[in-house]
């Protein structure tokens, strides 16, 4: 494998800090990664295949500046280019642990959840997508997750 086209990300730990410092400070601004028919959870390391133009420039640009990324569900998978109204509104924020460009050219994303987010707006939709979120306390995430019973997933 070339080290040349690998890149890590900066250490968790500052991330998990300024996550810290941000949430006190209330609603902040994530690039969001849309992702389709995926849902990352909190403390899940998880490898993401990106190739739109709008998802190759969040990650790069979140790289480029040392930042969590928020990684967002389109409602609708088939969507080519998602915009705010095709996203679902709540996400995931994630550390970028790895990004590689394949000698093939693809893009490949590894990210670690951290925690739960609320979309509270969208701010840009292109060239990045960007929105102004809520982090989501622990235990109001658990109340979310509650909210549907199994057996409805079933039906």
């Amino acid at each position: 494998m070339d080290d040349s086209n690998l890149s890590e990300a900066p250490s968790a730990g500052r991330q998990n800090g300024e996550a810290a410092a941000q949430q006190a400070a209330g609603p902040d601004t994530l690039l969001i990664l849309p992702v389709r028919d995926t849902v990352l959870f909190p403390g899940v390391l998880f490898p993401i295949s990106i190739g739109r133009p709008v998802s190759i420039a969040a990650v790069q640009q979140a790289m480029r500046e040392e930042r969590q990324i928020g990684i967002l569900m389109q409602r609708d998978g088939e969507a080519m280019e998602p915009y705010g109204a095709d996203m679902h509104r709540v996400g995931t924020v994630a550390n970028i642990a790895r990004y590689l460009t394949a000698p093939d050219g693809g893009h490949h994303v590894i990210v670690q959840g951290i925690e739960r987010f609320r979309v509270v707006e969208f701010e840009h939709e292109r060239p990045v997508l960007t929105a102004k979120i809520q982090r989501i306390a622990e235990a109001e995430a658990e109340i979310l997750s509650m909210s549907v019973s199994p057996h409805e997933l079933l039906t």
